[in-house]
């Protein structure tokens, strides 16, 4: 069966709303990662204080006036010990949550791959069926139907185009979601440690603030990809309407 202006517009939409959810997952993740450089500031900040003792500038310290010393009036060592017990587990939930996110961001990729597998089947089935109709004397002279509403879709958009914008991006969303694989691996190791001398990487070198920096930019996309993908469900569902008119 042909493809439809109804069938494309669903298939669109579909591809739009996984990009959207790996978008919102990806957004949750960065807060996550702002968390992480934040803990550790605050333990490396309490370790300081409980090797080193407060910094001289009262404004300084990031530690509530609790728990002090009667003989100083300074948070106690076991008292500086247990925050950063504390802190510590928040790092460790902080980092589960990101590698929860990246874990669901891979089972969307993976639909997604899923997903394009169908599509690589169904457009090369369409495409044979077209090539079957212009070869075939009896139908060849049918095979041009008058553009409706119901058939502009691929008029507009041929499947050949959807299918390379959709594998492309898909192809991008792998190699990105493999680069964060080994960037959360460092991350683990200097959130936890402050050291990534254990750490083999093709990036040797990148510090907390770069991990995130380079997370967010996200550089193995290509942003133009799922713009390509809204302004076609846009415009077809605006020249659907026109042509029912």
């Amino acid at each position: 069966m042909a493809w439809s202006t109804d069938r494309l517009l669903t298939t669109l939409s579909w591809w739009q709303q996984q990009c959207q959810r790996r978008a919102t997952l990806h957004t949750q993740v960065m807060a996550q990662l702002s968390s992480v450089l934040n803990i550790v500031g605050q333990r490396d900040h309490t370790q300081a204080c409980a090797t080193f003792g407060p910094p001289k500038d009262p404004r300084l310290t990031l530690l509530a006036p609790a728990a002090t010393d009667p003989g100083t009036g300074l948070l106690s060592s076991s008292t500086l010990q247990r925050l950063v017990v504390s802190q510590t587990r928040q790092l460790d939930a902080a980092l589960a949550r990101i590698t929860a996110l990246r874990a669901e961001t891979g089972q969307l990729v993976g639909t997604m791959t899923q997903r394009l597998a169908g599509l690589q089947r169904e457009v090369a089935a369409e495409l044979s069926r077209e090539q079957s109709a212009m070869t075939t004397p009896s139908s060849a002279a049918g095979a041009r139907l008058p553009v409706t509403q119901h058939n502009l879709g691929t008029t507009v958009l041929p499947l050949t185009q959807l299918l390379a914008t959709v594998s492309t991006l898909v192809e991008k969303y792998q190699q990105e979601h493999a680069a964060q694989a080994e960037l959360l691996s460092r991350l683990r190791l200097l959130a936890m440690s402050g050291t990534d001398d254990s750490l083999e990487s093709s990036a040797p070198g990148l510090s907390l603030e770069q991990i995130r920096s380079r997370w967010s930019r996200q550089p193995l996309l290509d942003p133009a990809l799922e713009a390509s993908l809204a302004e076609w469900l846009k415009m077809l569902k605006k020249l659907k309407r026109e042509a029912a008119q």
